[in-house]
């Protein structure tokens, strides 16, 4: 572009005019190569064609937009050859006599002569014939995405032909009929649009756009003709990506190639969901070889590209590390690209190994929470779930394109329902991280001795909820007491040190000889281990049940409604349990060792309870049961 002002520079027209008229129409007629040019790195793009018809006005008042076009065609051939596929030009032009038009085509070497043939006299404006040309003449393709832009500097000539802005605004309104939107680009000196022109562009569904916003132009347009909605700009044109305010909520995932068809989509998805998100939040861009502090800043980690890929070794120790510390990945398939889908899975598979995404179930909260989607959307999301929480989440038929109004091929979903998506996959991690964070409320208080709670490590998912505990136990005493929870493996030469073990997770719980024995003697020296089913596992029960039954011959025993559990810091005989809404007594139970209970177990996931937990298929009580149940159980291990 520079090398195209220099020259025109030098050629009979004043630079200060080029300078302010015709770098931003050349832009404008840039703009309809480039859009196939970004848009061709898309399969979206190269599944459904984009035709786009410039019509010119070539009269005397626009030669120096017509000289420019000509000095630059050469550079606009070149990147024509090296990035279109299905996309085509076709030109109309008006000014001296009824209009003449060159067929739509992808051509390079047709387009270029086209262009070299302009010339500039007259002064006769038939655009109501242009644009009926366009519409009857240009041969259309019927699944192409079709955009006409009209650039010109005077309104439809109304004096030789009669009703010629009248029927200029007919041919409009039938081009939106026939879907065909139309643009219009006013080049009159003053910035101010040619009414005439703002008039087309309603009635084409279209946008006008004026020369006073010059350095916006070929953005706005570049976004009309992908289909942005005007909401978005591609970064390399200039203008500063939104990256939001707060704090940081998504990194998008630069994987160097590939990795932004979609440019704008996470800033458009946030937008759209801010009323449904408790504060503003921010999003980056991260590179392969970002360090972990970086990518710790956000809760979620988004991926979104097209054609295979591979992690490297580095790459996938943060991501897994990510993940395991309590972070999310959100993958979206764009345009539902199988080179992609492979290559996704089978990072997966070397990041968490022995896990497998599955599809996410119609009562999956990510389907109606907070917004309800309609009952016709595609069940689309994938996932892997760790503990209570899907920490994979993927999307196999497009989200992305549809928050930056891509098109819609009739095989993914809907604009407004790749929102309301994209809203309740970011309002269920928000609120999980808000609750894991924040749900005590917990203050620490320096001035009192620290109770420390061991969690135990075991061969298997023994910790599904990151840092559960963290503001738990502290909460229910009030945030008064100051309780650390530490993982804790048996064999630990200072497992004595905690007077009370947390044992809790999903699956089966493997343990060597060394670590039962080492269990068994902690309890009969008066330790005590409070365990829950996390979600109410069913599998991890029943593997809990055995392990008790190997340690102790009686095994577990029901806790009868008289016992001082039941009744240390309050009364609980009756609980409403979840998700049945029904009333019953607790389920706990208990290995008891000289009458004291030395275990005490449920098959229940109270500590989910007490968080609000999001999780849809967990086992639990209401939250005020679960909230009496845990601080009666802490008591009663610390006084007896």
């Amino acid at each position: 572009m520079e090398r195209g002002v220099r020259q025109a520079g030098r050629n009979e027209f004043a630079l200060p005019i080029l300078q302010r008229f015709t770098t931003p129409i050349l832009l404008c007629t840039i703009l309809c190569l480039r859009c196939a040019f970004v848009s061709a790195q898309c399969r979206c793009f190269y599944e459904r064609p984009l035709d786009v018809v410039l019509i010119l006005d070539t009269s005397d008042s626009m030669a120096d937009v017509i000289e420019a076009m000509k000095l630059n065609a050469e550079d606009m051939v070149d990147t024509l050859r090296q990035h279109a596929r299905l996309f085509r030009v076709g030109l109309i032009t008006y000014g001296y006599e009824d209009p003449k038009f060159s067929p739509l085509t992808d051509d390079a070497g047709a387009i270029l002569r086209a262009i070299r043939r302009l010339k500039h006299f007259g002064n006769y404006e038939p655009i109501d014939q242009a644009l009926d040309m366009a519409l009857k003449q240009m041969k259309w393709r019927d699944k192409a995405r079709k955009v006409i832009i009209l650039v010109g500097d005077e309104e439809p000539d109304n004096d030789r032909r009669d009703n010629g802005i009248y029927l200029s605004f007919q041919h409009a309104s039938e081009c939106a009929r026939r879907g065909i939107t139309v643009h219009t680009v006013s080049a009159t000196p003053g910035g101010k649009p040619i009414f005439e022109f703002t008039e087309i562009a309603e009635r084409g569904k279209g946008v006008c756009l004026s020369l006073e916003g010059a350095r916006d132009l070929p953005g706005m347009l570049l976004s009309l003709s992908l289909g942005y909605g005007g909401k978005t700009e591609p970064p390399e044109l200039g203008r500063e990506i939104d990256y939001g305010i707060g704090p940081t909520l998504i990194a998008k995932l630069d994987l160097g190639k590939g990795w932004n068809l979609d440019r704008g989509d996470v800033a458009a998805l946030l937008a759209d969901a801010k009323d449904d998100l408790p504060e503003r939040f921010s999003w980056q861009v991260v590179k392969e070889d970002a360090s972990w502090e970086e990518l710790a800043k956000a809760r979620i980690l988004y991926l979104s590209a097209h054609g295979d890929f591979e992690f490297s070794e580095e790459l996938r120790a943060k991501v897994r590390k990510f993940i395991q510390a309590g972070g999310f990945l959100l993958a979206d398939d764009c345009c539902g690209d199988p080179a992609f889908d492979k290559s996704f899975q089978a990072e997966l598979q070397k990041i968490l190994p022995g896990r497998a995404l599955e599809k996410l179930p119609k009562e999956h909260r990510f389907y109606h929470t907070p917004r309800k989607i309609a009952k016709d959307t595609p069940r689309a999301l994938y996932g892997i779930p760790i503990g209570c929480r899907t920490a994979v989440v993927y999307c196999r038929t497009d989200l992305s394109c549809r928050w930056v109004n891509g098109p819609d091929l009739g095989k993914g979903v809907s604009e407004k329902q790749a929102f309301d998506l994209g809203a309740n996959i970011l309002h269920r991690i928000v609120f999980y991280n808000t609750a894991i964070a924040t749900a005590a409320g917990l203050r620490a208080n320096p001035g009192r001795p620290k109770q420390v709670i061991g969690q135990v490590r075991f061969d298997g998912f023994w910790n599904p909820a990151i840092h559960v505990l963290d503001p738990i136990f502290p909460a229910v005493f009030g945030g008064k007491d100051q309780t650390v929870v530490r993982p804790v493996t048996l064999t630990d030469k200072g497992l004595y040190d905690y007077p009370i073990l947390y044992l809790t997770g999903h699956g089966d719980i493997r343990l060597s000889k060394e670590a039962k024995a080492a269990l068994r003697g902690y309890l009969e020296r008066g330790g005590f281990l409070f365990a829950e089913a996390c979600c109410g596992d069913r599998e991890f029960d029943q593997s809990f049940r055995l392990l008790m039954a190997e340690l102790f011959p009686h095994g577990l025993r029901m806790l009868p409604a008289a016992h001082p559990v039941f009744h240390m810091a309050k009364d609980v005989t009756q609980v409403t349990h979840v998700p049945s809404g029904k009333a019953g007594p607790p389920e706990l139970e208990a290995v008891l060792i000289e009458n004291q209970a030395a275990v005490i177990y449920t098959p229940l996931d109270l500590t989910a309870a007490l968080l609000d937990h999001p999780g849809f298929c967990y086992r639990s009580v209401a939250k005020a049961d679960a909230r009496a149940l845990l601080t009666n159980i802490l008591l009663y291990a610390l006084s007896h």
